[in-house]
């Protein structure tokens, strides 16, 4: 998943965040059961480059943080999490 931030605060690189939709979000098709039912924990990847306006990054490159054996539909028994791919 790809964030927009224009002049937020800079996020660093690998820092463990949460991504939620709006409530009022429209348009769900295409988005993974878990993030239209609520938060999912997720990575900063990659950071864009900042701008010049703001010297903030202007967005972020985000990967959701899943357990693999729900992601391919099977039952998992522990709770370990991995990056999703």
């Amino acid at each position: 998943m790809f964030v927009d931030a224009t002049g937020a605060a800079a996020i660093p690189l690998f820092r463990i965040v949460h991504v939620q939709l709006e409530r009022n979000a429209r348009d769900t098709e295409g988005i993974p059961a878990k993030l239209r039912d609520g938060r999912v924990l997720s990575a900063v990847w990659r950071v864009a480059p900042c701008q010049k306006s703001t010297g903030t990054p202007s967005g972020y490159a985000l990967r959701f943080l899943v357990d693999p054996h729900e992601n391919a539909g099977e039952q998992s028994s522990d709770t370990r999490m991995a990056v999703a791919s």
